[in-house]
Protein backbone atom coordinates (compact mmCIF):
# COMPACT_ATOMS: atom_id res chain seq x y z
CA UNK A 1 0.00 0.00 0.00
CA UNK A 2 1.15 3.49 -0.95
CA UNK A 3 2.13 5.95 2.00
CA UNK A 4 -0.07 9.37 2.43
CA UNK A 5 2.76 11.74 2.32
CA UNK A 6 1.91 15.94 3.67
CA UNK A 7 4.05 17.93 1.81
CA UNK A 8 4.03 21.28 4.09
CA UNK A 9 5.14 24.75 1.21
CA UNK A 10 4.95 24.61 -1.82
CA UNK A 11 8.39 26.06 -2.92
CA UNK A 12 10.67 24.93 -5.25
CA UNK A 13 12.09 22.29 -2.06
CA UNK A 14 8.48 20.96 -1.59
CA UNK A 15 7.57 21.01 -5.12
CA UNK A 16 10.53 18.89 -5.91
CA UNK A 17 9.85 16.86 -2.77
CA UNK A 18 6.56 15.99 -4.54
CA UNK A 19 7.81 15.16 -7.57
CA UNK A 20 10.11 12.62 -6.12
CA UNK A 21 6.85 11.05 -4.22
CA UNK A 22 4.41 11.27 -6.75
CA UNK A 23 5.09 7.58 -8.31
CA UNK A 24 5.69 6.19 -4.95
CA UNK A 25 2.80 8.08 -2.80
CA UNK A 26 -0.46 9.43 -2.24
CA UNK A 27 0.64 13.04 -2.17
CA UNK A 28 -1.14 16.16 -0.36
CA UNK A 29 0.92 20.03 -0.86
CA UNK A 30 -0.27 22.34 1.24
CA UNK A 31 0.82 26.09 0.77
CA UNK A 32 -0.17 29.30 2.58
CA UNK A 33 0.27 31.51 -0.43
CA UNK A 34 -2.51 32.08 -3.40
CA UNK A 35 0.45 30.55 -5.56
CA UNK A 36 3.16 27.74 -5.36
CA UNK A 37 6.96 29.03 -5.64
CA UNK A 38 7.77 30.26 -2.31
CA UNK A 39 10.73 32.79 -2.88
CA UNK A 40 11.11 32.40 -6.37
CA UNK A 41 7.99 33.14 -7.98
CA UNK A 42 6.34 35.03 -10.75
CA UNK A 43 4.50 38.60 -9.62
CA UNK A 44 2.41 38.79 -12.72
CA UNK A 45 -0.47 38.76 -11.26
CA UNK A 46 0.51 41.55 -8.64
CA UNK A 47 2.30 43.41 -11.46
CA UNK A 48 0.69 46.46 -13.29
CA UNK A 49 3.61 47.70 -15.32
CA UNK A 50 5.78 45.02 -16.14
CA UNK A 51 4.51 42.14 -18.30
CA UNK A 52 6.92 39.12 -16.38
CA UNK A 53 8.28 40.40 -12.76
CA UNK A 54 9.56 37.44 -10.24
CA UNK A 55 9.80 38.27 -6.43
CA UNK A 56 12.93 38.48 -7.15
CA UNK A 57 15.34 38.59 -10.21
CA UNK A 58 17.38 35.18 -10.45
CA UNK A 59 20.47 33.90 -12.41
CA UNK A 60 20.69 30.12 -12.65
CA UNK A 61 23.42 27.82 -13.52
CA UNK A 62 24.58 25.36 -15.64
CA UNK A 63 25.26 23.51 -12.93
CA UNK A 64 21.49 23.66 -11.81
CA UNK A 65 21.23 19.96 -12.92
CA UNK A 66 18.55 19.26 -10.66
CA UNK A 67 15.94 22.09 -11.63
CA UNK A 68 16.66 21.77 -15.28
CA UNK A 69 16.05 17.75 -15.40
CA UNK A 70 13.23 18.65 -13.09
CA UNK A 71 12.04 21.06 -15.95
CA UNK A 72 12.25 18.68 -18.32
CA UNK A 73 10.28 15.52 -16.88
CA UNK A 74 7.64 17.87 -16.37
CA UNK A 75 7.59 18.28 -20.19
CA UNK A 76 9.64 21.65 -21.07
CA UNK A 77 12.19 21.09 -23.48
CA UNK A 78 15.37 22.92 -22.28
CA UNK A 79 15.96 24.81 -24.83
CA UNK A 80 12.61 26.74 -24.51
CA UNK A 81 12.12 30.31 -22.70
CA UNK A 82 15.72 30.34 -22.01
CA UNK A 83 18.95 32.23 -22.94
CA UNK A 84 22.04 30.12 -22.04
CA UNK A 85 25.28 32.26 -22.06
CA UNK A 86 28.84 31.22 -21.57
CA UNK A 87 30.32 32.54 -18.19
CA UNK A 88 31.07 36.32 -18.41
CA UNK A 89 32.02 38.47 -15.95
CA UNK A 90 31.44 42.20 -16.97
CA UNK A 91 31.59 45.60 -14.56
CA UNK A 92 31.74 48.48 -15.75
CA UNK A 93 34.57 49.58 -13.16
CA UNK A 94 36.91 46.70 -12.90
CA UNK A 95 37.35 42.94 -14.00
CA UNK A 96 35.81 42.03 -17.52
CA UNK A 97 36.18 38.84 -19.65
CA UNK A 98 33.68 36.37 -21.08
CA UNK A 99 34.62 32.36 -20.98
CA UNK A 100 35.19 30.58 -24.60
CA UNK A 101 33.67 27.71 -25.67
CA UNK A 102 36.82 25.06 -24.12
CA UNK A 103 37.15 22.60 -21.53
CA UNK A 104 37.26 23.39 -18.10
CA UNK A 105 39.35 24.56 -16.48
CA UNK A 106 41.02 25.89 -19.83
CA UNK A 107 37.74 28.59 -20.08
CA UNK A 108 38.31 30.45 -17.09
CA UNK A 109 42.15 31.02 -17.60
CA UNK A 110 42.00 31.69 -21.29
CA UNK A 111 38.67 33.95 -20.54
CA UNK A 112 40.38 35.32 -17.83
CA UNK A 113 44.14 35.84 -20.44
CA UNK A 114 42.13 37.63 -22.18
CA UNK A 115 41.09 40.13 -19.64
CA UNK A 116 41.48 43.90 -20.91
CA UNK A 117 40.91 45.79 -18.04
CA UNK A 118 43.74 43.36 -15.29
CA UNK A 119 47.50 43.45 -15.77
CA UNK A 120 49.31 40.54 -16.15
CA UNK A 121 50.43 40.66 -13.00
CA UNK A 122 46.79 40.40 -11.49
CA UNK A 123 45.81 37.91 -13.50
CA UNK A 124 48.34 35.53 -12.59
CA UNK A 125 47.67 36.36 -8.92
CA UNK A 126 43.96 35.65 -9.23
CA UNK A 127 44.56 32.01 -10.93
CA UNK A 128 47.06 31.67 -8.45
CA UNK A 129 44.25 32.29 -5.40
CA UNK A 130 42.06 30.49 -7.33
CA UNK A 131 43.58 27.02 -7.26
CA UNK A 132 44.32 27.87 -3.51
CA UNK A 133 40.74 27.45 -2.75
CA UNK A 134 40.15 24.75 -5.16
CA UNK A 135 42.82 23.05 -3.80
CA UNK A 136 41.53 23.95 0.01
CA UNK A 137 38.36 21.84 -0.34
CA UNK A 138 39.52 18.60 1.39
CA UNK A 139 40.78 20.56 4.54
CA UNK A 140 38.27 22.88 4.63
CA UNK A 141 35.65 19.89 5.57
CA UNK A 142 37.33 20.06 9.28
CA UNK A 143 38.83 23.40 9.42
CA UNK A 144 36.74 26.05 8.06
CA UNK A 145 37.08 30.16 7.83
CA UNK A 146 35.42 33.24 6.65
CA UNK A 147 36.21 34.35 3.11
CA UNK A 148 37.57 37.14 4.89
CA UNK A 149 39.96 35.66 6.76
CA UNK A 150 41.37 33.36 3.79
CA UNK A 151 41.56 37.01 1.77
CA UNK A 152 43.69 38.95 4.62
CA UNK A 153 45.65 35.52 5.44
CA UNK A 154 46.65 35.54 1.47
CA UNK A 155 47.14 39.27 1.21
CA UNK A 156 44.66 39.41 -1.64
CA UNK A 157 44.86 42.63 -3.26
CA UNK A 158 41.93 45.01 -2.48
CA UNK A 159 41.17 45.47 -6.64
CA UNK A 160 40.98 42.08 -6.20
CA UNK A 161 38.79 41.65 -3.55
CA UNK A 162 36.22 44.24 -5.09
CA UNK A 163 36.13 43.51 -8.52
CA UNK A 164 35.63 39.36 -8.10
CA UNK A 165 35.78 37.72 -4.27
CA UNK A 166 33.31 40.48 -3.02
CA UNK A 167 31.14 40.33 -6.01
CA UNK A 168 31.15 36.80 -6.38
CA UNK A 169 30.36 35.96 -2.50
CA UNK A 170 27.56 38.25 -2.40
CA UNK A 171 25.52 37.05 -5.82
CA UNK A 172 25.91 33.78 -4.68
CA UNK A 173 26.17 33.43 -0.46
CA UNK A 174 24.06 36.10 -0.21
CA UNK A 175 26.32 36.70 3.03
CA UNK A 176 28.97 39.61 4.22
CA UNK A 177 32.77 38.66 3.94
CA UNK A 178 33.26 38.29 7.43
CA UNK A 179 30.78 35.65 8.05
CA UNK A 180 30.69 33.66 4.59
CA UNK A 181 32.07 30.08 4.75
CA UNK A 182 35.14 29.93 2.81
CA UNK A 183 34.18 25.79 2.53
CA UNK A 184 31.01 26.74 0.77
CA UNK A 185 32.46 29.08 -1.53
CA UNK A 186 34.97 26.57 -2.37
CA UNK A 187 32.54 24.24 -3.48
CA UNK A 188 30.70 27.18 -5.37
CA UNK A 189 34.05 27.93 -7.24
CA UNK A 190 34.74 24.28 -7.84
CA UNK A 191 31.23 22.90 -9.84
CA UNK A 192 30.04 25.96 -10.59
CA UNK A 193 33.32 26.92 -12.75
CA UNK A 194 36.10 24.83 -12.55
CA UNK A 195 34.60 21.33 -13.07
CA UNK A 196 32.59 21.27 -16.62
CA UNK A 197 32.43 24.46 -19.07
CA UNK A 198 29.05 23.75 -19.24
CA UNK A 199 28.03 23.92 -15.37
CA UNK A 200 29.47 27.64 -15.47
CA UNK A 201 26.97 28.64 -18.29
CA UNK A 202 24.54 31.54 -16.96
CA UNK A 203 21.23 30.58 -17.80
CA UNK A 204 18.46 32.94 -17.94
CA UNK A 205 14.80 32.41 -17.71
CA UNK A 206 13.04 34.44 -20.72
CA UNK A 207 9.65 34.47 -18.64
CA UNK A 208 9.11 34.84 -15.39
CA UNK A 209 9.87 31.85 -12.70
CA UNK A 210 6.29 30.98 -12.51
CA UNK A 211 6.09 30.42 -16.37
CA UNK A 212 9.40 28.92 -16.73
CA UNK A 213 9.69 26.05 -13.70
CA UNK A 214 6.45 26.51 -11.24
CA UNK A 215 3.38 26.01 -13.33
CA UNK A 216 4.83 23.18 -15.36
CA UNK A 217 5.96 21.33 -12.32
CA UNK A 218 2.49 21.80 -10.81
CA UNK A 219 0.87 20.62 -14.13
CA UNK A 220 2.82 17.46 -13.72
CA UNK A 221 2.18 17.15 -10.29
CA UNK A 222 -2.00 17.28 -10.93
CA UNK A 223 -1.82 14.86 -13.59
CA UNK A 224 -0.14 12.22 -11.46
CA UNK A 225 -2.58 12.56 -8.67
CA UNK A 226 -0.70 14.71 -6.36
CA UNK A 227 -3.28 17.32 -4.31
CA UNK A 228 -1.85 20.91 -4.18
CA UNK A 229 -3.97 22.59 -2.14
CA UNK A 230 -3.39 26.60 -2.27
CA UNK A 231 -4.12 29.14 0.86
CA UNK A 232 -4.28 26.44 3.13
CA UNK A 233 -1.75 27.31 6.07
CA UNK A 234 -0.88 24.98 8.53
CA UNK A 235 -1.14 26.21 11.80
CA UNK A 236 0.64 23.15 13.21
CA UNK A 237 1.39 19.30 13.38
CA UNK A 238 -0.82 17.01 15.62
CA UNK A 239 0.35 13.83 16.52
CA UNK A 240 -2.36 10.99 15.76
CA UNK A 241 -3.33 8.59 19.25
CA UNK A 242 -1.73 6.25 18.11
CA UNK A 243 1.78 7.86 17.59
CA UNK A 244 2.39 6.89 14.04
CA UNK A 245 0.09 9.49 12.11
CA UNK A 246 -0.15 12.95 12.03
CA UNK A 247 -3.20 15.65 11.46
CA UNK A 248 -2.43 18.40 9.01
CA UNK A 249 -5.39 20.32 8.36
CA UNK A 250 -7.46 17.65 9.50
CA UNK A 251 -5.95 15.06 7.26
CA UNK A 252 -4.50 11.80 8.42
CA UNK A 253 -0.89 11.29 6.87
CA UNK A 254 1.51 8.39 7.37
CA UNK A 255 4.63 10.79 6.80
CA UNK A 256 5.16 15.10 6.73
CA UNK A 257 7.66 16.76 4.85
CA UNK A 258 7.70 20.44 5.92
CA UNK A 259 9.63 22.62 3.03
CA UNK A 260 8.66 25.87 4.30
CA UNK A 261 11.05 28.58 4.80
CA UNK A 262 13.02 28.42 7.75
CA UNK A 263 11.61 31.19 10.05
CA UNK A 264 8.31 29.68 9.37
CA UNK A 265 9.36 25.94 10.64
CA UNK A 266 9.40 26.56 14.53
CA UNK A 267 5.87 27.18 14.11
CA UNK A 268 4.26 24.84 11.64
CA UNK A 269 5.99 21.96 13.74
CA UNK A 270 4.45 23.47 17.44
CA UNK A 271 5.03 21.26 20.13
CA UNK A 272 7.32 18.76 18.12
CA UNK A 273 10.35 21.64 17.53
CA UNK A 274 11.74 21.28 20.82
CA UNK A 275 15.18 19.30 18.94
CA UNK A 276 15.50 21.96 15.96
CA UNK A 277 13.99 24.91 17.36
CA UNK A 278 17.46 26.68 18.89
CA UNK A 279 18.97 26.15 15.58
CA UNK A 280 16.10 27.70 13.88
CA UNK A 281 16.21 30.66 16.43
CA UNK A 282 20.02 31.38 15.57
CA UNK A 283 19.86 31.62 12.12
CA UNK A 284 20.45 34.95 10.62
CA UNK A 285 19.54 36.52 7.16
CA UNK A 286 20.33 39.16 4.42
CA UNK A 287 18.06 40.72 2.07
CA UNK A 288 18.09 41.29 -1.68
CA UNK A 289 16.60 44.22 -3.84
CA UNK A 290 15.50 43.88 -7.04
CA UNK A 291 14.94 47.20 -9.02
CA UNK A 292 13.51 46.99 -12.20
CA UNK A 293 13.16 49.93 -14.17
CA UNK A 294 11.48 50.92 -17.15
CA UNK A 295 12.52 53.78 -19.38
CA UNK A 296 11.54 56.06 -22.91
CA UNK A 297 14.15 55.32 -24.76
CA UNK A 298 16.37 52.19 -25.82
CA UNK A 299 19.52 51.31 -23.63
CA UNK A 300 22.97 50.91 -24.89
CA UNK A 301 24.08 48.48 -22.48
CA UNK A 302 27.09 46.45 -24.04
CA UNK A 303 26.02 43.13 -23.06
CA UNK A 304 22.86 40.84 -21.01
CA UNK A 305 24.78 40.71 -17.86
CA UNK A 306 26.86 43.33 -16.39
CA UNK A 307 27.09 45.36 -12.91
CA UNK A 308 29.74 47.98 -10.82
CA UNK A 309 32.46 46.80 -8.28
CA UNK A 310 32.06 49.90 -6.61
CA UNK A 311 28.62 51.21 -7.67
CA UNK A 312 25.20 50.18 -5.39
CA UNK A 313 23.79 47.96 -8.68
CA UNK A 314 26.13 44.76 -8.33
CA UNK A 315 24.62 43.35 -11.45
CA UNK A 316 22.31 44.51 -14.18
CA UNK A 317 20.37 42.57 -16.62
CA UNK A 318 19.21 44.31 -19.99
CA UNK A 319 15.87 42.53 -20.14
CA UNK A 320 15.53 43.50 -23.84
CA UNK A 321 17.60 41.09 -24.45
CA UNK A 322 15.69 38.08 -22.78
CA UNK A 323 12.43 38.83 -23.84
CA UNK A 324 11.27 40.77 -26.92
CA UNK A 325 7.98 42.40 -24.51
CA UNK A 326 10.68 43.78 -22.20
CA UNK A 327 11.08 46.87 -23.84
CA UNK A 328 13.74 49.51 -22.67
CA UNK A 329 13.80 47.69 -19.36
CA UNK A 330 16.63 46.29 -16.87
CA UNK A 331 16.35 44.10 -13.33
CA UNK A 332 19.33 45.38 -11.17
CA UNK A 333 19.90 42.78 -8.31
CA UNK A 334 21.69 44.05 -5.13
CA UNK A 335 22.66 41.15 -2.55
CA UNK A 336 23.17 42.14 1.13
CA UNK A 337 21.14 45.01 1.10
CA UNK A 338 19.99 45.70 4.84
CA UNK A 339 23.75 47.49 4.58
CA UNK A 340 21.68 50.00 2.69
CA UNK A 341 20.09 51.98 5.09
CA UNK A 342 17.07 54.10 4.68
CA UNK A 343 15.98 53.17 1.46
CA UNK A 344 12.56 53.65 -0.08
CA UNK A 345 11.74 52.78 -3.31
CA UNK A 346 11.96 55.88 -4.98
CA UNK A 347 16.05 56.02 -3.18
CA UNK A 348 16.28 52.86 -4.85
CA UNK A 349 15.32 53.50 -7.97
CA UNK A 350 17.36 57.13 -8.36
CA UNK A 351 20.62 55.19 -7.09
CA UNK A 352 20.44 52.13 -9.67
CA UNK A 353 19.50 55.55 -12.29
CA UNK A 354 22.55 56.81 -11.17
CA UNK A 355 24.71 53.62 -12.13
CA UNK A 356 22.80 53.52 -15.79
CA UNK A 357 23.98 56.87 -16.19
CA UNK A 358 27.84 56.00 -16.44
CA UNK A 359 26.62 53.40 -19.29
CA UNK A 360 24.61 55.79 -20.62
CA UNK A 361 25.25 59.61 -19.94
CA UNK A 362 22.33 60.68 -21.74
CA UNK A 363 19.65 58.38 -20.07
CA UNK A 364 16.53 60.01 -19.28
CA UNK A 365 14.75 59.46 -16.33
CA UNK A 366 12.72 56.39 -16.22
CA UNK A 367 9.29 56.40 -16.90
CA UNK A 368 8.25 52.94 -14.82
CA UNK A 369 9.88 51.22 -11.82
CA UNK A 370 8.89 48.56 -9.39
CA UNK A 371 11.23 47.81 -6.39
CA UNK A 372 11.29 44.31 -4.29
CA UNK A 373 13.33 43.76 -1.42
CA UNK A 374 12.91 40.25 0.21
CA UNK A 375 13.98 41.22 3.71
CA UNK A 376 14.71 37.21 4.59
CA UNK A 377 15.87 36.38 1.06
CA UNK A 378 18.33 33.86 2.49
CA UNK A 379 19.77 32.25 5.73
CA UNK A 380 23.55 33.08 5.72
CA UNK A 381 25.84 30.43 4.71
CA UNK A 382 28.03 31.05 7.68
CA UNK A 383 31.52 29.17 9.12
CA UNK A 384 31.33 26.04 10.26
CA UNK A 385 27.30 25.80 9.40
CA UNK A 386 26.04 22.86 10.22
CA UNK A 387 22.28 21.21 9.50
CA UNK A 388 19.58 21.17 11.90
CA UNK A 389 19.67 17.71 14.09
CA UNK A 390 16.66 16.41 11.98
CA UNK A 391 16.81 12.56 13.64
CA UNK A 392 14.37 12.98 16.31
CA UNK A 393 12.10 14.41 13.77
CA UNK A 394 13.01 11.37 10.97
CA UNK A 395 12.11 9.11 14.25
CA UNK A 396 9.07 10.29 14.15
CA UNK A 397 8.10 10.57 10.63
CA UNK A 398 8.56 14.32 9.99
CA UNK A 399 11.31 15.48 7.22
CA UNK A 400 12.76 18.84 6.64
CA UNK A 401 13.31 20.35 3.12
CA UNK A 402 15.13 23.33 2.16
CA UNK A 403 18.09 25.48 0.81
CA UNK A 404 18.76 26.04 4.21
CA UNK A 405 19.05 21.99 4.65
CA UNK A 406 21.72 21.56 1.62
CA UNK A 407 24.93 19.98 3.32
CA UNK A 408 27.32 22.19 0.98
CA UNK A 409 25.75 24.79 -1.24
CA UNK A 410 24.39 28.22 -0.03
CA UNK A 411 20.90 29.17 -0.55
CA UNK A 412 20.31 28.55 -4.00
CA UNK A 413 17.55 26.81 -6.19
CA UNK A 414 19.07 24.25 -7.19
CA UNK A 415 20.26 23.42 -3.48
CA UNK A 416 16.76 23.72 -2.24
CA UNK A 417 15.33 21.14 -5.10
CA UNK A 418 18.31 18.97 -4.26
CA UNK A 419 17.35 19.09 -0.68
CA UNK A 420 13.52 18.75 -1.50
CA UNK A 421 14.42 15.29 -3.77
CA UNK A 422 16.94 13.93 -0.35
CA UNK A 423 13.61 14.24 1.82
CA UNK A 424 11.79 12.69 -0.39
CA UNK A 425 14.10 9.85 -0.79
CA UNK A 426 14.59 9.61 2.96
CA UNK A 427 10.76 9.61 3.99
CA UNK A 428 10.66 6.73 1.37
CA UNK A 429 13.10 4.31 2.37
CA UNK A 430 12.10 4.82 6.17
CA UNK A 431 8.57 3.60 5.57
CA UNK A 432 9.64 1.04 3.18
CA UNK A 433 11.96 -0.65 6.53
CA UNK A 434 8.69 -0.82 8.52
Amino acid sequence: MKPNIAIIGAGWAGLAAAMQLSAYAKVTVFEASKQAGGRARGLTAKNQVFEHVDNGQHLLLGAYHQVLRLRQQAGVSAQQDTLRLPSQWHLLDGLDFTTPKLPAPVHVIWGLLRAKTWRFSDKKRFLQDAYALKSAVSWLKTHDISVQTWLHQRQVPQKHIAEFWQPLVLATMNTPLDIASLRILAVVVTEGMLNERQDSDFCLAQVDLQQWWVDPVCRYLRRHGVNIQLQTRVQNLQKDVDGRHWFVDGQCFDRVIVATAPYHVVDVLGEHASSVQTYFEQLTYSAITTVYLRYPEPLTLPHTIQGTAYGLSQWVIHRDQLNANHRNEVAVVISVSEQHENMTPQKWADAVHQDLLQWQPNLPQPMASQVITEKRATAHATVNRALPSMAALNKQGVYLAGDYCHPHYPATLEGAVQSGQMAAAMCLADWKSI
